[in-house]
């Protein structure tokens, strides 16, 4: 009965979250009417978009490999014209990363809002492997190779300069009377990423790009070299002293616990575990306690979004800021099923944004996953691995679909490491490149060439780029790779004291700091500069 009775108060309590979101999101929307807030004419997503698809070869390099695939991409304007139609098309284009790019679609305000000024016509292009631009059926061997941000940039480079040269074979028949005049990229994260890279290896090919959260000075090899721990940092900053240290605590009990089996049927409870858990998964159980923390910072916005859980469903406002609520336990004798308890409720933030999970960890389909991408830590990343080859039948590097755990073992190798002093995280971890290499080699039969990136992009001397505008938010652990200040009069940064991950690209929200709405206008005005450049 004391089971059925700790049941229902569960169901109840998730019930009365549930309600509260919901008034919540009901009440931010009539804000919004109320003042006078909206978004463009037309239905900015996928439904006022076309979905098209561009003949790409496989591998852009080779003389040899004559293969192709279809690459998609969606095109989207508002048909109202502005009062002063251009005579020029101008272009907006988004970089596509490591996902469907009805993502970005769904998700890239400061595009559609910035569109109609412009006369723009959008096209998100989605990368390779993702999404449904897929090169190969599962289980050829060897289908993994063409993963790389050389042939995502040749992507682009053929797409634009056949935007250029032959319009009709891009665009739909009604908007190809006007010529093609000024390209704009955009990207955020990775996008961004390859957006600023493209514009220093291609620029005849877009006029200038704007790169929200682009952590390009954060690989191995770089002089001064990159933090590695500064990730993690961040993370343990954005939450409150009580909520990390509590946090730190917790970890290291649930080891200690593990170490009988009388322990782990207690954590198995505290924690609602779906089921119990062997003393050898201990420090699987740990990185999947870790692994929310980053995603949350990453999505430290003000308001409610699902854009860090790829739109599976809405996490609440300043979510981590929302954990750390459970974990504000003041007293050191704090009963210990207790804790472990907000523990649980703190990771369940992210974990069952759904509020349908009932149990967590091992043997719930409905539990939020947080796969490995931009965001996901060498301990966690180790621990995909370890599902991937104990779930796949073929080879991992045979799946033939896009992954980060991959794009991270070959060019996109991020070093991190954690020492349970200056964060959250425990035990500490000293960055391993051969251990993580070995790993890389077991899962998907690749080595990571740890400094590729900078002999590929250059090291921190960007002077030599143009027209490229950089933005941050320190509340985004990813800000410690990125560019942080002016270059030179073309190569600027933005750097925003509240700003989550590329908070700017998104869209404009009545809860938005001042110093965010400020950078969407410096970054309009980079557009005209721009627009005004290409002109003369």
């Amino acid at each position: 009965s004391s089971d059925r009775g700790r049941d229902l108060r569960k169901k109840l309590k998730t019930r009365s979250v549930h309600m509260i979101m919901e008034r919540f999101l009901a009440i931010m929307f009539m804000l919004r009417l109320a003042h006078g807030y909206h978004r463009p004419e037309c239905s900015a997503n996928t439904r006022s978009c076309h979905e098209r698809w561009f003949t790409q070869p496989v591998d852009h390099v080779s003389w040899r490999v004559a293969e192709t695939f279809q690459q998609r991409y969606f095109i989207c304007k508002c048909d109202q014209e502005p009062e002063h139609s251009k005579k020029t098309h101008t272009i907006f284009f988004y970089f596509g990363n490591e996902d469907s790019v009805e993502l970005y679609v769904n998700n890239t305000g400061l595009m559609w809002e910035s569109a109609t000024e412009f006369d723009a016509i959008m096209i998100f292009l989605e990368h390779r492997y993702y999404g449904k631009s897929i090169l190969f059926p599962p289980g050829r061997q060897g289908c993994m190779e063409y993963l790389t941000t050389d042939q995502a940039l040749f992507d682009a480079a053929l797409f634009l300069s056949t935007l250029k040269v032959s319009p009709k074979d891009v665009l739909p028949k009604k908007w190809r009377k006007k010529p093609i005049g000024p390209i704009i990229g955009f990207g955020g994260s990775y996008g961004g990423m390859i957006a600023s890279w493209f514009r220093m290896r291609f620029p005849h090919l877009v006029d200038g790009v704007i790169a929200g959260s682009a952590p390009i000075l954060s690989f191995e090899g770089l002089d001064p070299a990159y933090d590695n721990g500064g990730y993690l940092k961040v993370v343990t900053r954005d939450a409150s002293p009580t909520c990390a240290k509590n946090f730190l605590r917790v970890q290291k009990v649930v080891y200690s616990l593990s170490q009988t089996e009388e322990g782990r049927e207690f954590v198995k409870q505290a924690l609602d575990l779906c089921e119990g858990f062997a003393r050898e998964d201990i420090f699987d159980l740990i990185s999947w306690m870790q692994d929310p923390w980053s995603f949350m910072a990453m999505g430290e916005y003000p308001y409610s979004s699902s854009y860090l859980t790829h739109g599976k469903c809405n996490l609440p406002p300043k979510p981590l800021t929302f954990a750390c609520q459970y974990l504000e336990i003041q007293s050191k004798s704090v009963d210990l099923f207790a804790l472990l308890n907000a523990t649980r409720q703190a990771i369940g933030v992210f974990y069952n944004c759904s509020q349908e999970v009932e149990c967590f960890f091992n043997g719930n389909s409905n539990e939020m996953q947080s796969p490995p991408s931009m965001g996901s830590t060498p301990s966690s990343l180790s621990r995909f691995r370890r599902k991937k080859r104990k779930q796949t039948t073929t080879r991992a590097d045979e799946t033939c679909v896009g992954d980060w755990g991959y794009q991270w073992c070959t060019e996109m190798f991020q070093p991190f490491s954690n020492n349970g002093i200056d964060d959250m995280f425990w035990p500490p971890h000293v960055w391993n490149a051969q251990g993580s290499i070995k790993e890389c080699k077991e899962t998907w039969g690749v080595s990571p060439r740890s400094h590729w990136a900078v002999v590929r992009f250059g090291n921190r001397d960007l002077s030599s780029a143009s027209n490229i505008l950089f933005s941050n938010g320190l509340l985004d652990p990813w800000y410690v790779g990125g560019v942080l200040a002016n270059v030179s009069s073309s190569v600027t940064a933005i750097l925003l004291n509240s700003g989550a991950h590329h908070l700017d690209f998104m869209f404009s929200d009545i809860l938005d700091p001042p110093e965010v709405i400020q950078a969407r206008e410096i970054e309009r005005n980079f557009i005209r500069d721009l627009v005004k450049q290409h002109k003369m």
